[in-house]
């Protein structure tokens, strides 16, 4: 007769969501172990195979599928990387875009990016995605704190706020913020900044870690094409400025040519330094060569409203501008005296010494400008000019003593006439007085 105690098969018990596996074992009676010894172990291992190979590809199937979720996200952003590099029309565009692309496929509340400056060597900060908007003080104290900290870094790194930014700085920080730093790198050492990433409420995982070094790996390369895109434009202002100075040569040769009277040649010189440089006014000082003080010479007035700034710049101004080593830019209201400023609060003025060799000072040009600042170009092209209006005085100079040796060889000619006259001596002292003073 049949023992009709239970038998009990082998099952593998499987909790889906704590992942949790127990295996339960058959028990078989001993009358059943002998004849049923050989089925019920087969039927136990093909149980326990058809459940493990069942569990196992279920988790394969979830890893594969999570592995290519993050490939495919990996892929979506170096396609929108390559995208901002291709379309972006100037360094500042790509690199806000690239900013704003990474604080929105990671959730980051903010996004920096600090390059090197390549010139000091220090991280300046060229980038800023602020999602939330709400981030604006802590822009400054991650950038005081951690920039170069992150810059010098070896690979990325994920930092609590709370253990890097100062304590006096956190008062409006989350008490789950964290901070990722990605320092970029060009090859194996070639250090050219680094990205800072805010986010709070969610921490930064495997996978986010994981997109960072997908995009470093093309936002270095990004970086170098800025740095190509500078040195291009740099190359073209470079040219652009070089054709505005041989411009101004020679346009004043052409003057110094054409106009060799002082007076005529000094006054086109200001009126073509107050065109070419955008100036609203242009006077030129020379130093008297007797008594040493500076008188003006000539004036350009482009607006023909600055007559009353004109007597506001004082011969004590005209012999600072002369005193200079070169040219410097001064603010308006620093330099004349106070009360008298007319015109706009950014009232520029330029001066320029004009010196002759390294030590001979002829006198100084003042340039006054209000809508655009003096920038480097209007230096580098106020000392070029001034190589060449030096000369232009000095010819002025040899002008004039050659105006006054012909007239002095005219007046004796003249008395050599009146003298052979035979005229009586008061008659002829008479002559000669009268030849002077007409």
């Amino acid at each position: 007769m049949a023992d009709d105690r239970p038998l009990h098969a082998a099952f593998l018990d499987v909790d889906n969501q704590e992942g949790a596996v127990s295996l339960a074992l058959p028990q078989f009676s001993e009358e059943q172990l002998d004849a049923e010894e050989g089925i019920a172990r087969a039927e136990f291992v093909r149980s326990i195979m058809r459940d493990i190979d069942s569990l196992l590809t279920k988790e394969k199937l979830q890893a594969l599928q999570g592995a290519l979720d993050l490939k495919q996200r990996e892929l979506d952003l170096v396609m929108a990387i390559d995208e901002i590099r291709d379309t972006a029309s100037d360094p500042t565009t790509m690199l806000t875009s690239i900013v704003d692309l990474l604080a929105n496929r990671l959730a980051a509340d903010l996004c920096l990016m600090f390059l090197l400056d390549r010139e000091t060597g220090e991280a300046e900060l060229k980038a800023v995605s602020d999602r939330s908007q709400r981030w604006g003080q802590l822009q400054q104290v991650i950038a005081r704190e951690l920039a170069e900290p992150a810059v010098r870094l070896d690979h990325i790194a994920i930092w609590e706020g709370h253990d890097k930014l100062p304590a006096g700085s956190l008062a409006n920080v989350p008490d789950d913020l964290q901070l990722a730093a990605v320092p970029i790198i060009m090859g194996t050492d070639q250090r050219l900044g680094a990205l800072l990433l805010a986010r709070s409420e969610v921490p930064f995982g495997p996978q986010d870690v994981q997109l960072l070094k997908t995009a470093e790996d093309q936002i270095d390369s990004a970086v170098i094409q800025c740095h190509v895109y500078r040195r291009h434009q740099q190359s073209i202002a470079e040219v652009r400025l070089k054709q505005r100075e041989l411009d101004l040569i020679m346009a004043i040769d052409h003057i110094r040519d054409t106009a060799p009277e002082p007076t005529t040649m000094l006054t086109s010189i200001v009126d073509l330094l107050a065109d070419r440089l955008a100036a609203d006014l242009c006077l030129m000082f020379l130093l008297d060569r007797e008594t040493g003080e500076a008188e003006l010479k000539a004036v350009s007035d482009r607006g023909q409203r600055w007559g009353q700034l004109q007597q506001v710049i004082t011969r004590e101004v005209a012999d600072q501008a002369i005193g200079l080593d070169g040219v410097t830019i001064w603010e308006a209201r620093d330099k004349l005296p106070q009360g008298s400023v007319v015109g706009p609060e950014n009232l520029q003025l330029a001066a320029v010494p004009i010196i002759i060799g390294t030590e001979q000072r002829l006198g100084a040009l003042l340039l006054a400008r209000s809508q655009v600042p003096f920038g480097p170009d209007d230096v580098e092209l106020m000392e070029t000019a001034e190589d060449h209006i030096d000369s232009a005085v000095i010819q002025g100079y040899l002008y004039d003593k050659h105006q006054l040796s012909v007239k002095e060889v005219e007046t004796i000619y003249q008395i050599d006439r009146i003298r052979d006259q035979g005229l009586l001596l008061d008659e002829m002292l008479n002559k000669v007085i009268h030849l002077f003073f007409r």
